[in-house]
């Protein structure tokens, strides 16, 4: 009686050649590779081989540098990072200095050589676009005044030259003082 199935074509003798045993240290180990096995829907032999071929094969040199090159890679991101950090408080003392100097400035005289009322432009503007409800001009408090140009109270010297400006506008007649601040009088 003959052999069923379809035909040897010396398959079996090289598989056999080709075999490999492998022994697993526990028996928990053989089920978990053939339960990954079969979540990858492979058989184990395929995963196995899939793996180790992988592991045997060179890195591609796209794929993964060496650790020298990584190393001077990190060097040279720390040294430009050093570098902007530098950067970063020279444009900071730089501000800081700018900022100073901007103070002065306003808190320099408030009438010029020639003896012409020498004015901030935003305080003339703040003042003669402040409008009520009923588009009449409206009074302005102190505190709205310095929060609209930015003075603080730390700055003695912006105050200062403040008070100078609201009193030689006042003193030209461009704003009147009453009892909660100023008003443009359109002058």
């Amino acid at each position: 009686m003959g052999k069923r199935g379809p035909p040897d074509l010396g398959k079996t003798e090289t598989s056999k050649q080709r075999r490999i045993d492998v022994y697993l240290p526990t028996f928990e180990a053989k089920e978990r590779w053939g339960e990954v096995a079969v979540k990858r829907r492979q058989k184990v032999s395929e995963m196995v081989f899939e793996l180790v071929e992988t592991a045997l094969a060179p890195p591609a040199t796209s794929e993964a540098a060496s650790s020298q090159e990584l190393l001077k890679e990190l060097e040279d991101v720390r040294a430009e990072l050093g570098e902007q950090r530098a950067r970063n408080e020279e444009l900071t003392l730089l501000k800081e200095s700018l900022e100073h100097e901007i103070a002065q400035y306003r808190a320099e005289a408030v009438v010029d050589a020639q003896g012409m009322p020498k004015m901030d432009s935003r305080l003339v503007r703040l003042f003669s676009q402040a409008r009520g409800k009923d588009g009449k001009n409206r009074v302005l408090e102190a505190g709205e005044v310095r929060k609209a140009l930015r003075i603080t109270g730390k700055n003695e010297a912006e105050a200062k030259a403040l008070h100078k400006s609201l009193e030689g506008m006042e003193l030209h007649g461009w704003i009147k003082r009453s009892s909660k601040g100023w008003v443009w009088s359109g002058k």
